[in-house]
């Protein structure tokens, strides 16, 4: 009910017709792949999710589980669920963030199996159900993302983890070449060595912040949404975007102490999320000038018309109306959303490396990822 009233607000339907989420956006993409679910939204808006991130099989999912209830104090397997039942929201929230469960930390810190606890869960190929709610990585459900889609990143998505990472470290607030090595391994498997020769991003000694950044950034966030718009069943009515408006009032910053604000600052991993919803009012001191109100304006405008059932449009002069989808007469489209917007012919491509590398060399289904990670959490211990 929670996202039906998010939808009136927006503009949508009185019933769940389109689906929206933001920062992870793992709930459309696996509503929208259910069975479950199949026929109920009709389009759907993702803002920065990272579909290059393998989602857990229900084995993992359900060590994850028993991991996370064990830290709420529900030890017992008999009584768990209605030992989990009496626990509070402000509980849940504060030994999930006390561990570090939600956060892209746990690679770098050797404890991979709390990864994204929160995240969802696919059909184990080792243990088939009669009925998945989903059967295999959200990449290889593609033919049933049948419906309008508003999808995209910011630019510099992994800026915000690779910090948190180094905050949480002692000393040497870099990324050295050990954990460099580890992170790529962890992910990519056997075609790690690929990632690591690479020009753009190998990296073999000291620091390594900035390749492992870029990593974060082109491969989980910006190519795998490109894959997934050029490929979607409804690609010629699917709109792409990458947010690059800075936010040069460093009291607008939405994470504190991270340079995520200011002249020359990054645009970071949910830093959008105050120009959807034009909420500067929520970080004291902070205000938008004319330039950014027009980006949350424009924002606005489009992810409401979309949302009521129309191709994404606004009113505000020198911005694209009606933005145009990824897949049209002129070649693919990705709408730059900034004070100085633009529908550049797909400059995330080039960027990003997408079709030139990640698209073809390292590929977006790595089913063994979540495997390989655990076990070698398990070694560790």
């Amino acid at each position: 009910m929670f996202a039906a009233g998010q939808l009136l607000v927006l503009g949508g339907l009185p019933r769940f017709d389109p689906i929206f989420d933001l920062e992870g956006a793992f709930f459309p993409g696996y509503a929208l792949s259910s069975t479950e679910s199949a026929g109920l939204f009709n389009r759907a808006v993702m803002e920065s999710n990272p579909l290059g991130l393998p989602y857990k099989d229900m084995t993992a999912a359900a060590k994850l589980g028993g991991d996370f209830a064990v830290a709420m104090g529900c030890y017992c397997p008999w009584t768990v669920k209605r030992c989990m039942k009496k626990k509070t929201a402000c509980q849940l929230v504060t030994v999930e963030a006390s561990k570090g469960w939600s956060e892209f930390l746990a690679i770098f810190a050797g404890k991979a199996q709390d990864l994204l606890v929160f995240a969802p869960a696919v059909e184990d190929p080792a243990k088939p159900l009669p009925d998945p709610i989903l059967r295999g990585q959200p990449l290889a459900n593609l033919d049933k993302l049948g419906v309008p889609m508003i999808l995209g990143t910011n630019h510099d998505e992994g800026y915000l983890f690779v910090q948190l990472f180094l905050k949480s470290k002692k000393k040497d607030k870099f990324v050295s070449a050990f954990e460099y090595f580890a992170v790529t391994g962890d992910l990519f498997g056997s075609k790690a060595d690929i990632v690591r020769r690479s020009p753009t991003y190998g990296c073999s000694a000291s620091p390594c912040t900035a390749q492992t950044t870029q990593i974060l950034t082109d491969y989980l966030f910006t190519c795998a949404n490109r894959y997934v718009a050029a490929h979607a069943p409804a690609a010629h009515d699917t709109y792409a975007y990458q947010f690059n408006e800075v936010t040069a009032n460093p009291d607008c910053n939405i994470w504190p102490g991270l340079d995520c604000a200011g002249p020359d600052s990054f645009v970071c991993h949910a830093s959008e999320l105050p120009y959807v919803f034009d909420t500067p009012g929520n970080f004291p001191q902070c205000s938008f000038g004319s330039g950014p109100e027009d980006v949350s304006d424009a924002m606005q405008d489009y992810w409401t018309s979309f949302a009521s059932g129309k191709a994404p449009a606004t009113a505000l002069p020198g911005w694209p109306t009606p933005w145009p989808p990824f897949l049209g007469s002129s070649g693919s489209k990705v709408l730059l959303i900034s004070e100085n917007p633009s529908t550049a012919r797909d400059p995330v491509d080039v960027h990003a490396n997408c079709s030139s590398f990640w698209d073809t060399q390292i590929g977006y289904e790595l089913p063994t990822a979540w495997k390989r990670m655990l076990a070698s959490t398990s070694r560790k211990k």
